[in-house]
C-alpha cells in the first residue's frame, strides 16, 4: 500500500514539474509564425482568397498602432472557445507576442459560428487606463457591423467592423475617462 502511495506521489510530482513546460511549448508552437508586431491574424482564413484586403487591413492596424503608440492585434478566430478560455487566450497571446508590461490591445473576434460568440478585448499597460471604461461602448458600436453567430460571415462585414474598431480606438483615446470616476 505504501509503495502505491509513494508511486502515485512520484507521478504527481513529475506531472507538476513537466506540465508547465509542455503548456509553454504548446503556446509557443501555436504562436509560431505569428508576427511580433501589430497585425491582423486570420486564424479563420477569412481573407485567404483576398490577400489584397488582408494586406490593406494589416497596414491600417500597423498605422493605427503607430499613431496611438500601442501594440495592436486583431485576431480572427475560427475555433470556438468558451468565454474564460478566450480571456486567457487573448491575455496570454498578447504577452507571448509583445511581452508583459507593454502597452497594447488584443482584439479577439469569435467568428467560429458558435453561440454565443465570445469576442474579447484584452488591454495591457497604458491601454488599460485609456480604454478599459470604453470596452462596452466599443462592443456596442461593433455590434452594428458583426454578423450574429448563426449568420454567414462576409469578409466585407468584418473589414468594416475592423475599420470601425480602429476608429473607436482613436475616438475613445481622445475622450479618456479617469479610472477613479
Amino acid at each position: 500500500m505504501i509503495r502505491k502511495i509513494v508511486s502515485f506521489l512520484s507521478v504527481m510530482a513529475l506531472a507538476i514539474i513537466i506540465l508547465p513546460s509542455v503548456s509553454m511549448d504548446a503556446r509557443a508552437e501555436m504562436l509560431q509564425g505569428y508576427p511580433q508586431e501589430s497585425a491582423l491574424i486570420d486564424e479563420l482564413g477569412l481573407y485567404d482568397d483576398d490577400k489584397e484586403t488582408f494586406n490593406e487591413l494589416d497596414a491600417k492596424i500597423k498605422e493605427e498602432a503607430e499613431k496611438l503608440d500601442l501594440n495592436l492585434i486583431v485576431f480572427l478566430s475560427g475555433n470556438y472557445r468558451y468565454e474564460t478560455a478566450v480571456e486567457i487566450f487573448a491575455d496570454d497571446s498578447y504577452d507571448e507576442i509583445f511581452g508583459e508590461n507593454t502597452d497594447g490591445i488584443f482584439y479577439y473576434l469569435d467568428l467560429s459560428g458558435g453561440s454565443p460568440a465570445n469576442d474579447w478585448i484584452s488591454t495591457s499597460g497604458r491601454a488599460v487606463l485609456d480604454y478599459e471604461k470604453s470596452i462596452e461602448s466599443i462592443f456596442s458600436t461593433l455590434d452594428h457591423y458583426l454578423p450574429s453567430s448563426d449568420s454567414t460571415i462576409y469578409p466585407e462585414d468584418i473589414t468594416e467592423a475592423i475599420q470601425a474598431y480602429l476608429n473607436c480606438l482613436e475616438r475613445y483615446r481622445d475622450n479618456k475617462h479617469s479610472v477613479f470616476e
